[in-house]
């Protein structure tokens, strides 16, 4: 999801989009690379399958909910006041969309995702073994890029709303969300721990992740006020270059 920044920092051509997103952001950043690099720990320690469970339950899944509630509830004290004054600016921008409205779009929205994240799998699967690549390739290039598709819509409409700190914040906030998932991937997964059984790759992915929530952290506390070439920070140069290092070796 981080990669998103890349496009992001370029379409913003005012200036560098680090120097205008909110501190606050960094506490979004540092809860996603904590709980991504428990993530991958816990990988490399579950490739013993002898490793203690909760019956079929990994023990990292109880942390990984309460790492996401303690994150969201930081969050949410952090940013109360700010997200007030937010709301209270753009619902004035809308006075003729009731709350029903707004509701029933919604509803509209999230049921077209869910559709499509229901078929997604199996043409993944299907698409790996008819290219004979390995899935973890497969997962992390082409279903990550896709189901990262209205993340990337909201992220650029808030952009041209000059809402930048929502554009950014939707990023990190999703790939918070996401992680949290895996609690529950695991709970529904009945044959033994999730990460037991799931490709060493991944591990790669998530330090790669890790990374790059570090270069978010020093573009966010340093914001960069300059350009490679006028195109895009050296920050979001350098997250570009660890994603295509990471899907390099998930290749290979």
């Amino acid at each position: 999801n981080l990669l998103v920044t890349v496009p992001l920092d370029f379409l913003y051509r005012e200036e560098s989009i680090y120097t205008r997103a909110r501190q606050g952001n960094i506490l979004a950043a540092a809860y996603r690379g904590v709980l991504i690099g428990f993530v991958g720990f816990n990988l490399l320690l579950y490739r013993d399958a002898t490793f203690p469970s909760f019956g079929h339950v990994g023990l990292y899944t109880p942390v990984i909910v309460l790492l996401y509630l303690l994150a969201v509830r930081s969050l949410y004290r952090y940013e109360k006041a700010q997200v007030s004054e937010y709301v209270e600016d753009r619902a004035e921008l809308y006075p003729d969309t009731s709350l029903q409205q707004a509701v029933q779009g919604y509803v509209v929205a999230a049921a077209a995702v869910v559709a499509a994240g229901i078929w997604l799998p199996f043409v993944a699967k299907d698409l790996a073994r008819a290219m004979a690549w390995e899935q973890s390739f497969v997962a992390t290039l082409f279903v990550a890029a896709i189901t990262s598709a209205p993340e990337i819509v909201v992220t650029v409409a808030a952009l041209r709303m000059g809402v930048v700190d929502l554009a950014i914040g939707n990023l990190f906030g999703s790939n918070l969300f996401d992680i949290a998932i895996l609690a529950i991937d695991d709970l529904a997964y009945l044959p033994g721990p999730l990460f037991a059984d799931v490709s060493i790759a991944h591990t790669a992915s998530a330090f790669s992740a890790m990374m790059m929530s570090g270069l978010a952290v020093v573009g966010l506390v340093l914001r960069p006020p300059s350009r490679v070439f006028r195109t895009v920070s050296w920050i979001s140069l350098l997250l570009l270059v660890v994603y295509l290092l990471n899907t390099l070796f998930l290749y290979l």
